[in-house]
């Protein structure tokens, strides 16, 4: 037997499927409209890292309705529910956490009003240019070369090392966090 959602969800998947339903609008039928700024690619966080989508949804009448995020993120469908709160304007504010993409992501808001016609966000997509490379930095330097380009060598093996020393600690902060996650649950 299909819940409340599912029998909503059902025929926009149909729609969306047939051309039915037009994403190119933030504005919809019944005056609700979505206030959102995309992050630009090259603000996205380093693959796995934390981030943060906000959107506005201007003129629902308040929090009694549902809203989701359909992500689909490095090729992944995900299905969020988004939690709200009034912004200094009295318009719904709603944050989305999710974690960066290695190299896509692609994600649409969909508020279900009590009664009515659910409104329906454009689709937004994000791709990075390249993907990120995850090889670790070789410290190897050559005892041949002259002290200047010895030097700047050092110098980027220093930098890269950094970088790569950031990362495992954020790894190791996660597999902390998910462990003190799972002793408590």
């Amino acid at each position: 037997m299909f819940s409340i959602f599912a029998q909503r969800l059902v025929p926009l998947i149909i729609g969306a499927a047939l051309g039915l339903i037009s994403f190119e609008s933030n504005v919809c039928a019944d005056g609700i409209q979505f206030v959102h700024t995309p992050p630009r690619v090259e603000e996205l966080p380093t693959p796995g890292r934390a981030m943060k989508l906000k959107v506005t949804i201007q003129g629902a009448p308040n929090l009694d309705g549902s809203t989701r995020a359909f992500v689909v993120g490095d090729g992944r469908l995900m299905e969020l529910p988004l939690q709200g709160v009034y912004n200094e304007s009295d318009d719904v504010v709603y944050t989305l956490d999710l974690w960066s993409p290695l190299a896509e992501l692609s994600y649409q808001f969909v508020y279900y009003p009590p009664q009515g016609t659910p409104g329906i966000s454009q689709r937004y997509a994000l791709s990075r240019p390249c993907l990120p490379n995850w090889k670790l930095t070789d410290a190897k330097i050559d005892r041949e070369l002259n002290t200047e380009p010895r030097v700047k060598e050092l110098i980027r093996v220093t930098r890269d090392l950094d970088i790569d020393l950031k990362g495992l600690e954020y790894i190791v902060d996660l597999l902390a966090q998910l462990r003190k996650q799972t002793q408590e649950g």
